[in-house]
């Protein structure tokens, strides 16, 4: 396990974060220390795309089952694919402890949504239904 402390230039710190395997689904984002509401948990960072090429991307991670991408409402994104952060490992579930606000054009951070207990894994709800994910690629598995 590789543990994530992230530090701000103002001073505020991110809490501890690790990879580990998950129960859900691979690798996934655990809190390494109590999290309470509210907190600022990791900005999702990835090479931003243009509406072409997101929906490009959208196409073939589709095929494969898996997805790094954010997409925005104007249509461009971000892909956490290249160079992504450990935010990528956050795992998709209907009953997230996370959440996204898009602080500016090109920059979304994770919140907490609920007091998050060390050792717990971070969870987001992506927008999508994993059955049908997992009846397209019966390879892959989904969360809930």
């Amino acid at each position: 396990m590789r543990d994530y402390l992230k530090a701000r230039p103002n001073g505020v710190r991110f809490p501890r974060l690790f990879v580990a395997r998950s129960q859900i689904h691979g690798l996934g984002l655990f809190a390494g220390e109590d999290i309470e509401w509210g907190r600022r948990l990791i900005e999702f960072q990835g090479q931003p795309l243009s509406i072409k090429e997101v929906n490009r991307r959208q196409k073939f991670y589709d095929a494969i089952g898996f997805t790094c991408l954010m997409q925005f409402s104007d249509g461009r994104g971000i892909d956490g694919v290249v160079g992504g952060n450990e935010s990528r490992f956050i795992n998709h579930s209907t009953a997230p402890n996370v959440g996204a606000l898009r602080e500016s054009e090109r920059r979304i951070v994770f919140y907490s949504l609920d007091d998050i207990a060390q050792g717990e894994e971070l969870t987001f709800n992506y927008g999508f239904d994993p059955k049908k994910i997992y009846r397209r690629n019966p390879g892959k598995s989904g969360s809930d």
